[in-house]
């Protein structure tokens, strides 16, 4: 799931380009690069927690899924005109 999630993110960032400044767009994907650094580490330390036991690699990918959903979340009105200042579009509605 936790794959899926991060497809639907990329599939996301990749439809954001066509709906940004490519300036804003290029800031975005250092930011992205950096966010995703982040949210690995984060995820490896709680569930180191649950080291040597089977529900590490269960937990990490919940992790990591939840934090991509709320990624998603984040940066889907920015499809919307006006970045989502005027409400929930038709194009955001699919990845929620």
């Amino acid at each position: 799931m936790a794959e899926a999630a991060h497809d639907k993110l990329s599939t996301l960032l990749d439809e954001l380009r066509n709906h940004m400044e490519m300036a804003k767009y290029q800031k975005l994907v250092s930011i992205q690069s950096e966010w995703e650094k982040l949210v690995e580490e984060h995820c490896q330390w709680e569930a180191a927690f649950f080291a040597g036991g089977s529900s590490q690699p269960m937990w990490s990918a919940g992790c990591l899924e939840q934090q991509y959903h709320q990624r998603i979340d984040a940066l889907r009105f920015n499809l919307c005109e006006g970045n989502g200042a005027t409400g929930e579009c038709e194009a955001a509605l699919k990845y929620k």
